[in-house]
């Protein structure tokens, strides 16, 4: 996913309540205080929660910290470097080869320059969606966009799943008005009740 100027951004459509979970495994977390990586969850769990989905996150930095895994399993990797072949994308998804979990990358030091570039630059000076902009927020954008992929999704012309997301998306996003389409939701939700041999993963919806 990256970010672009211009665009114009499509209206969110309601979502049901969430009725099943997909856990969120996290592993790298550098140079992030708790605060922020905190932050950064409730974001991603915000836009899955409106998609009809719950994130359950657990810290996996040490194997004995994560607990049992539900059926819908995917990781999460916060790295400190560029993407090697194009150090304009924040996020990425790929396979373990092993394991078959989906695992989540976020290359944090262009998510950091990004949210720089759009604090200080003019919309970010006229703009308070964008002038009160936190590396959080881009990266819960970046993890909720990249989880839409491991589950199945293509790049949508709008939405979080626009492949070049711009600055008019950012400030929808800001605004709470940046969403999955209903399809996307539907489709997210079946995925993840459909892993590990029709294992459902659901929960009684809680409060976020």
């Amino acid at each position: 996913m990256v970010l672009t100027a211009g665009g114009t951004v499509a209206p969110p459509m309601v979502a049901p309540q969430p009725s099943i979970t997909v856990e969120l495994q996290l592993g790298a977390r550098p140079g992030l205080d708790d605060a922020a990586v905190a932050h950064a969850q409730e974001t991603a769990a915000a836009l899955l929660w409106h998609a009809g989905i719950e994130a359950v996150w657990q810290d996996c930095r040490a194997a004995d910290h994560c607990g049992a895994a539900r059926p819908a399993v995917l990781a999460v990797q916060l790295l400190p470097i560029l993407k090697a072949t194009d150090h304009e994308v924040c996020g990425e998804t790929v396979r373990d080869a092993r394991s078959g979990i989906p695992t989540v990358l976020v290359y944090l030091p262009r998510v950091e320059t990004l949210t720089n570039t759009l604090r200080s630059g003019t919309g970010g000076r006229s703009s308070p969606a964008l002038s009160t902009l936190e590396q959080a927020h881009v990266i819960g954008l970046t993890v909720a966009h990249e989880v839409g992929h491991a589950l199945g999704l293509p790049h949508s012309p709008w939405g979080v799943m626009k492949a070049r997301l711009s600055i008019d998306d950012v400030v929808a996003f800001r605004r709470g008005l940046l969403a999955f389409t209903p399809r996307e939701a539907l489709r997210m939700r079946t995925a993840i009740a459909t892993r590990h041999d029709g294992q459902v993963a659901s929960t009684e919806p809680r409060q976020p």
